[in-house]
């Protein structure tokens, strides 16, 4: 027979029972969110905690074709932070301005072919960024693809009217660059 003694049992006391409850509960929290449920909203009291669609939700930019197709690549990609975005593919399509797309911080492979750009300013601050499609768009000047360090493979081909001049820049050996046909030599 148990014979529950409070005294005898004087070292449970709600703050140690706490502690001892709370590494199983943390344990459950990431086993729960590794387990595939990183998709609910988590709520205590009534109170929002965890919601992951929050991100996806308040994604906007000033060019709407960017901001549908950031949204579905974040859905499709479960992602909830900016910073976990680590490819964006958005072309075919009608985008015309990047403003705000510098978000994406950690951001390593850039598809934006078949598209409307003229400016790519915002994407000179993606510093992490390794390769990116520009191709067939409206550029004329890429001179600032130069300051991002890590860049490994930049395609330009169909952007008709870009300044030749603008990509030697650009050129270095550890550097794959794809040129439009007027570009060439």
């Amino acid at each position: 027979m148990l014979n529950y003694n409070s005294q005898a049992n004087s070292n449970f006391t709600p703050k140690a029972t706490l502690q001892m409850r709370l590494p199983s509960l943390i344990t459950v929290l990431v086993l729960f969110y590794l387990s595939g449920c990183s998709n609910y909203e988590f709520t205590v009291n009534d109170r929002t905690v965890y919601d992951p669609t929050k991100f996806r939700r308040s994604l906007s930019f000033a060019d709407a074709a960017l901001t549908l197709c950031a949204k579905a690549v974040a859905a499709e990609s479960n992602i909830t932070a900016a910073g976990q975005l680590l490819q964006l593919q958005c072309g075919p399509g009608e985008i015309i301005n990047l403003s705000g797309l510098s978000i994406f911080h950690q951001l390593e492979s850039l598809g934006l072919s078949h598209n409307q750009i003229e400016n790519i300013s915002e994407i000179a601050k993606l510093e992490k960024l390794k390769h990116i499609d520009l191709s067939n768009n409206k550029l004329l000047d890429v001179s600032l693809l130069a300051q991002l360090p890590e860049l490994e493979l930049v395609n330009l081909k169909g952007n008709t009217e870009l300044h030749c001049e603008t990509t030697l820049a650009l050129v270095k050996p550890s550097l794959e660059l794809q040129l439009p046909k007027h570009c060439q030599k």
